[in-house]
């Protein structure tokens, strides 16, 4: 890149700046301005054409360039001046040309923001999820480079500064771009309300900090509807420090993705920008949102919350449901088809009576029939509810099985699971299980009489019941049977362990 070194405090001796509206045809330093691109907040942006033909996009600050706009400017680029990224705009040049700087960079075809309102022109509503999603790995890429790399945040991004050249996307306009760590806390000016991150409004930007302004990126480019509709700069503020954001514009299987990363708590987020497109990716929403037809886009069409609704456009139920058709009735009998056995299981007292009403619908749809493959169970741990259930008749006269499965209180279990193995001792239990855990760490085979080989687990259980039939424990062992077969296996055993 080509650079003038030029002291951001010094007051050079230039004629008064001159006025930026009438540029058109007007040549600096060697490039030819063609036609204004955009403005932001900094400066304009020109395409030009340059030496040997070139054409080049050329930034021209706001300003004196000992005012506050250039100062950030030339700090922000003397950071990424020798950072090098596929996925980076190229800066070429910079320069002082009366009293203004200029940034001279590479032409992209257009930047994302234009893409989205191309598309809005054509009736979608937004860009389509594969190629949004083509085009943000690409910044992602651009984005860890800086951060992992770097220790860099960009801390400007949005669509106008995501530039598009063919089927990739670059990062461009580094003007607020600043070194983030434990102890390195300043005051950012000139960012975008709509995409800055809660923190940066605390003037602490954190390594998630671009993470947070993509995700914005991705459901306003999606959907239309960015997550927060604040009008002016305080409400955004105010909601980005406090409130929810709203993803119910995005597809369910994206919401949590992009919730995650817009968490007010940079550490909470993904750990970096590839990993949160990457998650989007893995995604597969059943219908495309900007794939829809331009007959659904109207209604679709994001409304601000000071958008009145008119009752006459709200279809009526009749327009909504449309007549009711009943169903005509089911003309099969019994002896008709097959049926198959089924157990129908109620638990609880909704679950009960609901095997109740299927019991009496079934013998009402077949009065005459002997159903005995059709079998009623009915489980409540309410003795009550089931004695007064059998009472009631219900039970025998619609052929149900009613089980009560009465509970006890949780000092009747723990009770009782005290007395478990209290034969055998703690300090058994402890110097065995060492034992266990050397024999995990070898290979064990065992060599029995017939030829067969036995497996490091068999060679383990035998071991064990081994060792608990010969404990002095005035216990007998529950598993004798166990006890007497490995004491068997072990009389013709030839053991042996190897590392």
């Amino acid at each position: 890149m080509s650079y003038t070194e030029v002291s951001s405090t010094a007051v050079l001796c230039a004629d008064e700046p001159r006025n930026l509206d009438s540029l058109s045809g007007t040549e600096i330093a060697g490039y030819k301005l063609m036609e204004m691109l955009g403005v932001g907040g900094f400066g304009e942006v020109w395409r030009a054409v340059g030496p040997g033909g070139f054409s080049k996009a050329v930034k021209i600050l706001f300003g004196h360039v000992s005012g506050l706009q250039a100062d950030t400017e030339l700090k922000s680029l003397n950071r990424i001046r020798d950072l090098r990224h596929p996925f980076l705009l190229n800066i070429e040049r910079v320069e002082v040309v009366d009293g203004r700087v200029i940034v001279v960079t590479e032409l992209a075809d257009c930047s994302l923001d234009q893409r989205f309102r191309e598309l809005l022109a054509a009736g979608q509503r937004g860009v389509a999820r594969e190629e949004l999603l083509r085009y943000l790995r690409d910044a992602a890429d651009a984005l860890d480079f800086m951060s992992e790399e770097h220790g860099l945040q960009h801390l400007d991004i949005k669509p106008e500064n995501l530039l598009l050249q063919g089927t990739h996307a670059k990062v461009g306009d580094f003007g607020l771009t600043k070194a983030v760590g434990p102890t390195q806390h300043s005051q950012v000016n000139g960012f975008t309300p709509l995409y800055a991150p809660p923190e940066l409004f605390d003037g602490k930007p954190d390594r998630g900090s671009d993470q947070y302004s993509l995700a914005i990126v991705y459901q306003t480019m999606l959907t239309g509807v960015p997550p927060f509709n604040g009008r002016t700069a305080s409400q955004l503020m105010a909601q980005h420090l406090k409130s929810s954001p709203d993803l119910s514009s995005l597809p369910p299987s994206d919401r949590a993705v992009v919730a995650r990363a817009l968490s007010k708590n940079p550490r909470t987020r993904f750990s970096g920008c590839r990993q949160f497109v990457d998650e989007l990716m893995k995604r597969r929403p059943t219908k495309s949102l900007s794939d829809r037809g331009a007959h659904d886009v109207s209604s679709a069409r994001v409304k601000t919350s000071t958008d009145l609704v008119h009752t006459e456009n709200i279809a009526s139920k009749s327009m909504l449901h449309g007549s009711a058709v009943p169903l005509p009735p089911v003309s099969s009998k019994p002896e008709d088809g097959l049926f198959r056995s089924t157990l129908f299981v109620g638990i609880g007292g909704l679950g009960c009576r609901s095997v109740i009403q299927l019991s009496q619908q079934i013998q009402r749809r077949f009065p005459n029939a002997t159903l005995p493959v059709f079998q009623f169970l009915c489980i409540d741990s309410d003795s009550q509810a089931v004695a007064d259930f059998k009472q009631s008749g219900a039970a025998s006269r619609h052929s149900v099985t009613t089980v009560p499965t009465s509970l006890r209180t949780t000092q009747d279990y723990r009770k009782e699971s005290s007395e478990h193995l209290t034969w055998l001792s703690r300090r058994w239990v402890a110097a065995h299980f060492a034992y266990f855990s050397v024999l995990r760490g070898f290979e064990a085979r065992m060599s029995l009489g017939n030829g067969n080989q036995a497996n490091s687990a068999q060679v383990g259980g035998a071991l064990f019941a081994w060792i608990a039939s010969s404990s002095s424990s005035k216990r007998d062992f529950p598993a004798s049977t166990h006890r007497a077969t490995s004491a068997s296996m072990f009389d013709n055993v030839n053991f042996a362990i190897r590392v």
